[in-house]
């Protein structure tokens, strides 16, 4: 455990880089990073109840791919 605890970063930046690469190893890189959109996203945070209901459905983690004419409409 004190390797463990010795081998983490001492900066906040370089901890939460660790903590979610290694949340990507064990669960699934997808999950995490529609994680953390949610929670970046969000105006006031989301309840946990709201996380999970947007994040059961795992065909809708990621938005779908835009179209090079949605892409022009957005210039």
């Amino acid at each position: 455990m004190d390797e463990k605890i010795a081998s983490l970063s001492d900066d906040l930046i370089s901890l939460e880089e660790q903590v979610l690469t290694r949340f990507e190893e064990e669960n699934g890189g997808q999950i995490v990073v529609a994680t953390v959109c949610l929670l970046e996203t969000s105006r006031h945070g989301l309840l946990e109840t709201e996380l999970l209901q947007m994040l059961a459905e795992e065909t809708t983690l990621t938005p779908p791919p835009m179209s090079r004419v949605n892409l022009i409409r957005l210039q």
